[in-house]
């Protein structure tokens, strides 16, 4: 009983997440993945108004529907678009795009309301 009362106590503190911000980056040189990989845990993870943040390899599951043409995906969830502002705004964020955008070939940005 103990238990049931804190799952339901701590989902009832968690932030709900609205909304869903996923980028997925092409690199100039593949062999730099590693060092972006660590910029992006450095400092997507630690702003303010990150609920969640995850971020992996692209990965060939031999279907050819699976769009692979990327080296690294990134997904960070926000409880509000003000969250979400605050995110675009802050330091940590604006100097990963300062150094990696000039790295990568592409880039592609899904943003999206979350249902649940």
């Amino acid at each position: 009983m103990l238990l049931l009362c804190l799952l339901v106590c701590a989902s009832c503190t968690a932030p709900a997440i609205t909304l869903r911000h996923v980028v997925l980056i092409k690199l100039n040189d593949s062999s730099e993945l590693s060092a972006l990989e660590g910029d992006c845990d450095a400092k997507l993870a630690a702003i303010p108004s990150v609920v969640e943040y995850s971020r992996g390899r692209a990965v060939d599951t031999g279907r050819a529907a699976v769009d692979c043409d990327y080296d690294l995906a990134i997904e960070v969830a926000f409880s509000s678009l003000a969250d979400y502002h605050a995110y675009l705004a802050h330091p940590e964020h604006l100097a990963l795009v300062t150094i990696w955008r000039p790295k990568s070939k592409q880039i592609r940005i899904f943003d999206f309301e979350a249902s649940r």
